[in-house]
């Protein structure tokens, strides 16, 4: 008796993501003994982008780009390397000509393949991008935030509206900024109760600063980041749509306390030059031969200095049931 198409279609994904959870096991036992295994890559093909996001610099950063063999070559090397999860970032990764080239050969190495945008590109790429797992859409509140922070509000949602209609996998990323954080969390709450009326998962990442990134004005102080995490233990109580799990929640409420960091063990940033580094906080090294376990992260009291993937994938990687719950509900 055949299979009817949509239980085969099930039976692909299961088995798929069954591939990935096994590697990704093996491969976390194998960092407890002392192994490199780069299990997610953060993959920064352009800091190129359309936009020039209040508190981004990395639109202004120029650099080498690598060419789509030699990125293929980069994926086949990780590949070997135990990694399972492959995230294209940037600057605007929609904006390299070879994307979907590259998403496609990422799919075929295996990987779980996730791609951050800020949604404007979408509209001419949509015969294609529901072959990534996960897409992400930055909004970092309703037009009135948003429009302040990063620009094209509604251009914005008609993409994020267009991936819900094809069926893409699809949640929106939110960074909390004094602006949404303002008036008792406002803007927070009205960007949460959008995700709500559309029904689609929301990451919330406290906002970070480096060497490029001016947020002098839109840093909050931790009484306002305070109330913004209480805002969201409650909408994680009450819907689930919040894609941080409840140890970061815990975590990112003690004010971020220094942490043994496995960035460079169980994962790493590759810049759009080929360079690679244990995170985007830390120098760039010449190969995956040189990452280490680089011990405790340097973030601040304050908590605003480690991005929420990193703190995430610490979490997850540690092996933490609540954090690897959220994973498995959620992205799956």
């Amino acid at each position: 008796m055949a299979i009817p198409p949509n239980y085969k279609w099930l039976g692909i994904l299961a088995k798929h993501v069954m591939s990935i959870l096994i590697k990704s096991f093996l491969g976390s036992i194998k960092g407890f003994f002392g192994k490199t295994v780069p299990l997610k890559v953060e993959h920064i093909p352009t800091f190129r982008c359309n936009f020039k996001c209040s508190y981004c610099g990395l639109w202004n950063k120029k650099s080498k780009e690598l060419s789509t063999k030699e990125i293929k070559v980069l994926m086949d090397k990780f590949s070997k390397a135990g990694t399972v999860s492959w995230n294209f970032t940037g600057g605007e990764p929609l904006l390299r000509r070879d994307i979907k080239e590259l998403v496609e050969y990422a799919k075929f190495k295996g990987f779980y393949v996730t791609l951050n945008s800020n949604g404007i590109l979408i509209k001419n790429n949509l015969d294609w991008i529901k072959k990534v797992d996960l897409i992400g859409i930055s909004l970092d509140g309703t037009k009135e935030v948003h429009n302040k922070t990063r620009g094209q509000f509604d251009k914005v949602l008609e993409s994020i509206k267009l991936l819900k209609e094809i069926k893409a996998n699809v949640y929106i990323c939110t960074v909390m900024n004094k602006l949404n954080l303002k008036n008792r969390g406002k803007g927070l709450k009205e960007i949460l109760n959008l995700a709500k009326a559309l029904n689609i998962k929301i990451a919330v990442l406290p906002i970070f600063e480096d060497k490029l990134n001016n947020i002098k004005d839109l840093k909050p102080t931790r009484e306002e980041f305070e109330e913004g995490l209480e805002i969201l233990k409650e909408f994680k109580k009450e819907r689930n749509l919040l894609l941080i799990s409840w140890s970061t929640l815990e975590y990112l409420e003690k004010g971020c306390l220094p942490f043994k960091c496995l960035a460079g063990k169980f994962f790493c940033t590759i810049y759009p030059d080929g360079k690679v580094s244990p995170c985007m906080f830390m120098p760039k090294v010449s190969s995956l031969k040189d990452l280490k376990c680089v011990g405790k992260v340097d973030c601040n009291s304050n908590g605003f200095h480690c991005q929420l993937c990193y703190l995430e994938y610490n979490n997850l990687f540690s092996l933490k049931p609540k954090a690897l719950y959220t994973f498995i509900k959620n992205y799956y």
